[in-house]
């Protein structure tokens, strides 16, 4: 990267803080326009969730935490990127998964599966189908047994690993 190019970044971003100081910005901007070049800026998530579809007896057991979500709006295209839970599926599996940006709906694919997410006023929720991702339910059941987890991960580890649909709820700031 050029001087000239870690100068313009350095001015858009000083640029997006002072305005949302200012209360001119809620949020981050998903591009910014400096010295006639866009910037494409990728927009991460505040707490987000896994859940998986199960019966009523584990509904309660069926949500997880998930970390860090990418977001990212680029040349007519949508990212989403993230980690799924190792209470989940053994060990944290990485979920990359992208396609056009179709606005309030977009259909993404990876090599993890699909995803079809829509907007739900600020929010995002994606139905996704992972065949894709790897799921230890020896490393689960190890967990369950050490006392790490309840045994109702267990099961809902087992129903994921047989049909591997969930659905990733997030609010992209």
């Amino acid at each position: 990267m050029s001087k000239h190019e870690i100068g313009t970044w350095l001015q858009a971003l000083g640029l997006i803080s002072m305005l949302t100081s200012a209360g001119c910005l809620s949020g981050e901007p998903e591009a910014l326009e400096v010295d006639g070049q866009t910037l494409e800026l990728a927009q991460t998530a505040g707490a987000a969730s896994y859940e998986v579809p199960v019966d009523a007896s584990l509904t309660s057991f069926a949500r997880y935490a998930v970390g860090h979500v990418k977001w990212e709006a680029k040349a007519g295209m949508r990212t989403l990127e993230y980690t799924l839970p190792a209470e989940l599926v053994g060990k944290g599996a990485k979920v990359e998964l992208s396609g056009p940006d179709l606005g309030a709906e977009s259909v993404l694919t990876g090599e993890a599966g699909t995803a079809t997410c829509t907007a739900q006023g600020q929010a995002l929720r994606c139905n996704e189908s992972l065949p894709g991702v790897p799921v230890s339910v020896d490393a689960v059941e190890a967990r369950v047994l050490e006392g790490e987890l309840a045994p109702q991960k267990l099961a809902i580890t087992k129903v994921f690993a047989g049909d591997p649909l969930g659905i990733l709820y997030f609010t992209p700031r």
